[in-house]
């Protein structure tokens, strides 16, 4: 298992976690959305082939289907329950790496630049 690279302070955010929220479904095929978390949401994606941008700080982000792709600010964990999906993040929640939970084999999860997002820093999940 390889070691995770080390947190940049300057890609961090800060939140308190200690607060339960709510939960937005994004369901559909083929669907482009964007959606907001301002109170710690979950975000759950049901479908395929979605294209969704999420901004704000999420607890969880799920996803329930397969070739979804997902851009984020930060979440504490990413979850999958499909293959082939993309997920890119671009800051550390309170300076930790995400918790991934990879339940099909084939996603992608990669850390982006906060400025500008760089498809060539893909990482495939290890476990």
């Amino acid at each position: 298992m390889p070691t995770p690279s080390p947190v940049d302070p300057a890609d961090t955010v800060a939140a308190d976690t200690s607060t339960e929220s709510g939960s937005i479904p994004i369901d559909g095929y083929k669907k482009r959305t964007s959606v907001t978390c301002t109170k710690f949401d979950r975000v759950r994606v049901n479908g395929d082939e979605n294209e969704v941008t999420v901004k704000g700080i999420c607890r969880q982000i799920m996803i329930n289907g397969d070739s979804n792709k997902v851009t984020i600010d930060a979440a504490i964990e990413f979850v999958f329950n499909g293959t082939e999906n993309e997920v890119q993040y671009t800051r550390y929640l309170n300076g930790k790496q995400p918790v991934v939970t990879e339940n099909r084999p084939g996603n992608i999860v990669q850390k982006a630049s906060a400025k500008l997002p760089s498809r060539d820093s893909k990482s495939k999940i290890v476990k």
